[in-house]
């Protein structure tokens, strides 16, 4: 593969479903060797002003609205923003990377539509590459594969956990220990 780039990104919402609010979103992206390339780190306000939160989702990320409101961008210049951002990515479209990447690729194309053009028809995550992982009996059967129990398994220390930049920052720093429990079978 030539030109290899990896791009991982986690975002913050208000629930689970995509009709949920966008709050928050964090990219970055790196070469083979897991060196910047460019990153964003986005705090979006709901387009018309009116978030669709769940409460569980909100007592779980700790955000709070209305100072949220505050320091985020309004959704038309939050979004121009980011597809800005994308023209710089390299050419060689990045693979998306994620803990449940799935969640946060469906939340980017509903919130920036066409977005997912920009990246590799790839993806990897971290959560199923555990299961690989548990098969292999690399990790414990029968545990969660979430990102607190992965970062904890890979004593990778956790800043702020459900804080989309602290949370890609410890995928990252989980999918190379999970490298390195790959090298060599």
């Amino acid at each position: 593969m030539k030109d290899m780039w990896y791009y991982f990104h986690d975002c913050e919402t208000g629930g689970l479903s995509v009709d949920c609010s966008l709050l928050t979103y964090y990219g970055v992206c790196l070469d083979e060797n897991f060196k910047i390339h460019s990153e964003i780190d986005l705090a979006i306000k709901a387009l018309d002003g009116k978030y669709t939160l769940e409460a569980r989702a909100m007592d779980v990320n700790k955000i709070d609205i209305h100072t949220h409101d505050l320091y985020s961008l309004p959704f038309p210049e939050a979004s121009k923003k980011f597809f800005t951002f994308l023209d710089w990515l390299p050419e060689s479209k990045p693979i998306l990377c994620g803990q449940n990447v799935q969640f946060d690729n469906r939340f980017m194309e509903k919130n920036f539509p066409g977005a997912l053009q920009r990246f590799s028809k790839y993806s990897m995550d971290t959560a199923s590459i555990g299961i690989v992982l548990t098969h292999m009996g690399k990790l414990p059967k029968n545990e969660p594969l979430s990102l607190e129990f992965l970062a904890g398994w890979y004593k990778i220390d956790v800043q702020k956990a459900h804080n989309a930049k602290n949370d890609t920052w410890t995928t990252i720093e989980v999918y190379k220990s999970m490298l390195k429990d790959l090298q060599g079978l």
